[in-house]
C-alpha cells in the first residue's frame, strides 16, 4: 500500500454551515416558544449529529420531544441550508490542487447523509471525492472509527497513511481511534484547546494551507517537524 489518503470532516472544516444551522434551529425552537440562542453559541451546539444539536439548544430530555422538533428542524433547514453556507477561503483551492495532484480524497461528517452529499455537490464543485459519508443508519457516527475503517479499506490504504482534517475534538479522537494523523483546522467552530486536548498533532490556520500540509504528508508520514504553513498561532 503506497497511497496516502486525506479525509475532511463538512461542517467547520470545509464549509462554514454555521449560520444556516443556527437560523434553522433557531427557527425550530421558535415554533415551540422556546428561547433563541446567538449565532456563536450553535458553535458549541454543532457536534455529534443533528439530535445531539437539537437536544443541547432546546435544554429538552424527552426523547419524543426532540424528535418533534427534530423533524420540524429538518424541513427548515432543507428550505435554507444554502442561505448562508459556502466553503471557507483557501478551500476550493488547495482541494483543486490535491485533485491535480491525485490525491485520494474523502468527506466524512455526522450530518445526514443525502444532506451531506448535497452540500458538496453544490458548494465544492468539481472535486472528485473518493467517498463522501454522512450519517447513515446501520453506521455508527463520530467518534466511532467505523467510517474511516470503510473508506481506508476501500482504498486499500493503511490508516497510518491517512491525514484527517478536523475542527472539533469529535474529529482528533476520530483520527486518534482510527490511527490517523490528526490534523486540527482552526477556522472552524471549536478553539485550538480543545483540538489539543483531544490529539491534534498539528494546527492549520488557513484554508490554503490544506494543499501544502498534505504535500508534507506525502513525504513523510508525519508532520511532527517544523513547517512554516501552521506555526503561527492565531488567537
Amino acid at each position: 500500500m503506497t497511497e496516502k489518503i486525506a479525509i475532511f470532516d463538512l461542517d467547520g472544516t470545509l464549509l462554514d454551515t454555521l449560520g444556516d444551522l443556527a437560523h434553522a434551529a433557531n427557527e425550530t425552537l421558535r415554533t415551540f416558544g422556546l428561547p433563541v440562542h446567538p449565532v456563536e453559541a450553535y458553535k458549541q451546539f454543532i457536534g455529534r449529529g443533528r439530535t445531539n444539536l437539537i437536544r443541547r439548544c432546546s435544554g429538552l430530555t424527552d426523547d419524543r420531544q426532540i424528535e418533534e422538533l427534530c423533524r420540524v428542524n429538518d424541513r427548515i433547514y432543507a428550505e435554507c441550508y444554502r442561505e448562508r453556507t459556502c466553503a471557507y477561503p483557501g478551500v476550493q483551492e488547495s482541494l483543486e490542487n490535491l485533485a491535480i495532484a491525485g490525491i485520494p480524497m474523502a468527506v466524512l461528517s455526522n450530518k445526514n447523509h443525502d444532506m451531506t452529499c448535497r452540500l458538496v455537490e453544490e458548494c465544492l464543485p468539481g472535486i472528485p471525492f473518493f467517498a463522501v459519508y454522512g450519517k447513515r443508519e446501520g453506521h455508527p457516527l463520530k467518534p466511532d472509527p467505523a467510517s474511516v475503517y470503510e473508506i481506508l479499506m476501500a482504498a486499500d490504504i493503511a490508516p497510518e497513511r491517512c491525514i484527517y482534517f478536523g475542527d472539533s475534538g469529535v474529529d482528533m479522537q476520530t483520527a486518534c481511534y482510527a490511527g490517523c494523523y490528526p490534523m486540527g483546522v482552526t477556522w472552524g467552530f471549536r478553539d485550538m484547546k480543545e483540538l489539543r486536548a483531544n490529539g491534534a498533532k498539528r494546527l492549520l490556520h488557513r484554508g490554503i494551507d490544506i494543499f501544502p500540509a498534505v504535500f508534507s504528508f506525502l513525504k513523510t508520514f508525519s508532520l511532527d517537524f517544523e513547517v512554516e504553513f501552521s506555526e503561527e498561532e492565531h488567537h
